[in-house]
């Protein structure tokens, strides 16, 4: 019975010894503001998807092809009346992409606006978005 439990804690060790670091490497990974600057683990065929909160935000191409995109940005603008309503020019809504992890690598993701709101320029790095994806 010793030789048993001894065997089953040596496989739990090397199981977790090769297991992949953190939640981002073994499942799809959702992306936002609070990922700006940030990196972040994937692996191959998994799915990055970014949502950023405003429509004046728009998407760069990937840095590289280790991660393709799955289609188009879509843009989700908010309800104009309402609860939740939004004035016409304030960039209310979301925009989102979706990506596939297709190579190992290091790619940077990117995205970019000019407006802040109605009439408000983005100055320094309000105007910019970006995160750099390790696919494993």
């Amino acid at each position: 019975m010793k030789r048993l439990g001894l065997l089953s804690s040596v496989l739990a060790t090397l199981m977790l010894s090769v297991a992949p670091v953190g939640a981002a490497t073994t499942g799809n990974l959702s992306l936002s503001e609070a990922a700006n600057h940030q990196s972040e683990n994937t692996v191959v065929g998994r799915t990055v998807t970014v949502v950023l909160h405003s429509t004046y935000w728009g998407f760069l191409a990937p840095s590289n092809a280790n991660l393709r995109p799955s289609g188009p940005a879509v843009y989700h603008p908010a309800p104009r009346t309402g609860p939740g309503s939004c004035f016409p020019g304030m960039g209310c809504g979301t925009i989102s992409i979706s990506y596939r992890a297709q190579h190992v690598g290091r790619v940077v993701l990117s995205a970019s606006r000019t407006s802040c709101g109605e009439a408000l320029m983005c100055t320094g790095t309000r105007g910019r978005w970006s995160a750099t994806i390790v696919v494993r």
